[in-house]
């Protein structure tokens, strides 16, 4: 059975501490451009419950293989249970991998993985000791997978954990099947700052891995980075981090305090992309918990400068009469078929016996989202 700890990882997966708020500007109205478009995507929330020994998870970070396979990253994870498709008697785990085969959500296939250890589910990213790993970003280099991670263990606290710092590991064969990958953890160079880094997205930018990271405290955003060569070797000895113009980029060892921050504030998991199109990154993530709508930034390159926050996306939970739910995780899916960009969020409850017995609830849920053109700074 899941431990007491499971209420709050929602809060844990975003590491909220309070309210959080930003720069905000309301959606564009209509004129020249096209309103934004929103709608929920239920025919591609079937997805996550195509694999009856999967009862929900959180987190939800996606990544082409590019091969025709989507791997998910979850966090907590209701596996194995003895009943088919009820949640009541099975086992959480920390984090438990999703491999989709079709780009189109509504018709691929869905199988996850875990570890079995000693008999019993365990975390597909091995635990070590009292500490415990949830996904953050990935990215392929070189044909090699890297999975940053955000490490905790419980605690004594309000949250019922703290965070330990992150990490890192590399997977060399990503074209097998996730049962047969070779998972090797990586020395993570950890900061005085309590920056998890790479616990949102990683992207490869010419030739160097980037990764945006997040205080745990603050929530403010960094961009940490390595040469790709480095990373793909397995070396993340020299990271080095952005402190703005006209330092550019720090080695780790020389800073003495945080730089400025890229973006302020962030949540501990988002998603940045490079929309093609439009000829620049964007950014989406909720804008408060529990019922926040999710907002939008852009900037055309990493290092900014970011535009101010738009609310744009309303996910159906927020407006609803149900105040038992919670959203959190908002997650961009690029490169997924569908008739717009898709986003998925997650929902839990405050609610024991309903996480238990509602299928609604703890399952990541699909959005399509039709943006205008783009545009900021």
């Amino acid at each position: 059975m899941p431990s007491r700890k499971f209420l709050t990882l929602a809060l844990l997966a975003i590491g909220w501490t309070g309210p959080a708020r930003s720069e905000v500007t309301s959606p564009p109205a209509a004129g020249p451009d096209k309103p934004w478009e929103v709608s929920p995507w239920p025919e591609a929330d079937a997805l996550f419950h195509r694999d009856p020994q999967w009862l929900g998870g959180d987190d939800a970070g996606s990544l082409d293989l590019g091969d025709g396979r989507v791997v998910w990253f979850f966090g907590d994870s209701f596996v194995a249970p003895p009943t088919p498709r009820e949640r009541r008697g099975s086992t959480m785990v920390h984090n438990s991998v999703g491999l989709q085969t079709g780009y189109d959500p509504t018709q691929a296939t869905f199988k996850t993985y875990w570890r079995q250890c000693e008999g019993k589910p365990c975390s597909f990213i091995a635990d070590e000791g009292p500490d415990f790993f949830w996904p953050g970003g990935s990215r392929l280099v070189e044909g090699k997978l890297l999975v940053f991670l955000m490490r905790a263990r419980r605690a004594d606290t309000k949250l019922k954990f703290r965070s330990t710092g992150w990490g890192v590991v590399l997977i060399e064969n990503p074209s097998d099947t996730p049962d047969r990958w070779r998972v090797r953890k990586l020395a993570a160079p950890q900061n005085p700052f309590k920056v998890l880094v790479g616990s949102a997205s990683v992207l490869l930018e010419g030739e160097h891995l980037v990764a945006l990271s997040v205080a745990d405290d603050t929530h403010d955003v960094f961009l940490v980075r390595w040469r790709a060569s480095d990373a793909v070797a397995g070396d993340l000895s020299q990271p080095e981090w952005w402190a703005g113009e006209p330092t550019g980029w720090t080695a780790q060892h020389d800073l003495k305090t945080l730089p400025t921050p890229l973006l302020r504030p962030g949540e501990t998991e988002f998603t940045v992309h490079r929309s093609e199109s439009e000829d620049r990154y964007v950014q989406y993530q909720f804008m408060g918990f529990p019922r926040e709508p999710i907002g939008v930034r852009t900037a055309p390159q990493l290092t900014g400068p970011w535009s101010p926050q738009q609310a744009v996306v309303r996910p159906q939970e927020i407006d609803a009469q149900d105040t038992g739910l919670m959203c959190y995780a908002a997650k961009a899916h690029p490169e997924l078929a569908a008739p717009g960009l898709s986003l998925t969020y997650c929902t839990n409850t405050f609610s024991w016996p309903r996480l238990f017995d509602d299928p609604q609830v703890y399952y990541p849920r699909f959005m399509i989202v039709k943006a205008p053109v783009l545009r900021g700074p």
